[in-house]
């Protein structure tokens, strides 16, 4: 899961719409204030919906890993589950 601090998402919100800016790949129809809020929001939305993806895979691993043996490694194990299941969702990882 990709962990960002509130100060990294803006500024990560900041270097999209200014990269989607100087190349021309935007008509603002709203502030640039505004615009910049909401590219922080969609941000913010990604890694709360992967967060949960997360959730729901170790809750998954938790009521299956007896049926898996001891010799499952559960990090690859992880990766898979999520793998499937975000793209079923069509959540882009």
């Amino acid at each position: 899961m990709m962990r960002l601090t509130k100060n990294e998402m803006e500024r990560l919100a900041d270097f999209i719409f200014l990269r989607l800016k100087e190349r021309e790949r935007i008509i603002l129809k709203a502030g640039e204030e505004e615009v910049r809020r909401r590219i922080y929001e969609e941000i913010e939305k990604d890694i709360v919906r992967e967060h949960e993806l997360d959730e729901e895979v170790e809750r998954l691993i938790d009521e299956h890993i007896d049926r898996a043996g001891e010799t499952v490694n559960r990090r690859k194990l992880f990766q898979m589950i999520k793998g499937k299941l975000a793209k079923e969702r069509g959540i882009v990882l």
